[in-house]
């Protein structure tokens, strides 16, 4: 009798200790996956407000370079228009048609019509559109000062965009890109490509 009474109360402890085991497991279980999952979501919260905060910062902008000791020919609109805060200058060309960037002249960022880049002996700070847009069949008149051939059109382009006078790249040949001073585009017989600031 007495063992028989042994032998079921260590069964009902070893029941007893699975059993706690058990809760044991799905409460670490579930613990650290409401804690990996609670982390997730507010990484993925932080990550989206990052990314938002971002588009806010450069929406309207476009692509602009920033040129020291210039100034940008002429008002957009043939009416000057003077901001005192960058971003918002940046935001009111984007919806001008012939505003190809803003100067900064003293405290005020004024829009300007261009292209034409000029040195400023004021020491204005200027910001033109830093875009390439693709047209086939066409070339820009003229080359840009100083050297103008270069063997890859990612070295053209950067270089064009330290020019003053350089309006875009043209593709002579396979691996000859050549800086160009014109505005106009103009039609190419022999199917050149331009890659012109826009």
């Amino acid at each position: 009798v007495v063992s028989t009474q042994s032998t079921g109360s260590s069964g009902i402890n070893a029941e007893y200790g699975k059993q706690w085991y058990q809760r044991r497991v799905r409460g670490v279980l579930n613990y650290y996956t409401n804690y990996y999952y609670k982390s997730n979501l507010r990484m993925f919260k932080v990550v989206l407000i990052l990314a938002a905060l971002a588009a806010l910062a450069t929406a309207g902008t476009g692509n602009y370079c920033k040129r020291p000791n210039t100034v940008l020919d002429g008002y957009a609109g043939f009416k000057r228009r003077a901001f005192s805060d960058k971003q918002a200058a940046f935001d009111e060309c984007f919806k001008i048609r012939d505003c190809n960037g803003i100067t900064l002249e003293g405290n005020k960022y004024t829009l300007r019509m261009g292209p034409e880049i000029k040195p400023s002996s004021k020491g204005e700070t200027s910001y033109t559109k830093c875009n390439f847009c693709v047209l086939t069949n066409s070339y820009l008149s003229g080359y840009s000062s100083g050297k103008y051939q270069y063997y890859t059109l990612e070295k053209a382009k950067l270089q064009c965009l330290y020019r003053q006078d350089c309006q875009g790249v043209t593709q002579e040949a396979r691996d000859k890109f050549t800086l160009r001073s014109g505005d106009k585009i103009r039609p190419s017989a022999d199917g050149e490509t331009t890659y012109k600031l826009c």
